[in-house]
């Protein structure tokens, strides 16, 4: 469990979860966020990028309310470009203010707050893209 409420400022921010692993960093400015989640992880990252790479499988969780970790969430990373991966029931919330590009499978979910004039989507086997904006 790793939580974080100091500023970060970086080119790019690479981050690998696993096998229930928890992350959450409160205050995030990258050009590049990366992050790839397996295994029932939960990450919370806020802030602002340039752009964000999300792929996340089997049953992850990503900028969603936690009611276990009580971690005290105000709104997704709010990036320009977004291309995020959602596979086997993970579930994530993203900001895409310019690009989205969701894919997903077997029942995953990908809420985006934000109106970004190009929406890519390849959503397959029950998954669903929403726009949410809380």
């Amino acid at each position: 469990c790793i939580r974080d409420s100091h500023k970060i400022s970086a080119d790019t921010l690479d981050i690998r979860l696993s096998d229930e692993s928890f992350l959450g960093f409160r205050e995030v400015e990258v050009s590049k966020s990366l992050l790839t989640m397996w295994s029932g992880t939960l990450c919370f990252l806020e802030g602002s990028a340039i752009d964000q790479v999300i792929e996340m499988t089997d049953g992850c969780y990503y900028n969603l309310a936690d009611t276990e970790t009580e971690w005290p969430f105000a709104g997704p990373l709010q990036a320009e470009n977004t291309w995020v991966t959602a596979r086997n029931a993970a579930t994530a919330w993203v900001h895409a203010s310019s690009y989205l590009n969701a894919v997903g499978t077997t029942g995953s979910m990908v809420y985006y707050k934000g109106d970004p004039p190009t929406i890519e989507e390849n959503m397959t086997t029950g998954a669903e893209l929403i726009q949410k904006s809380e």
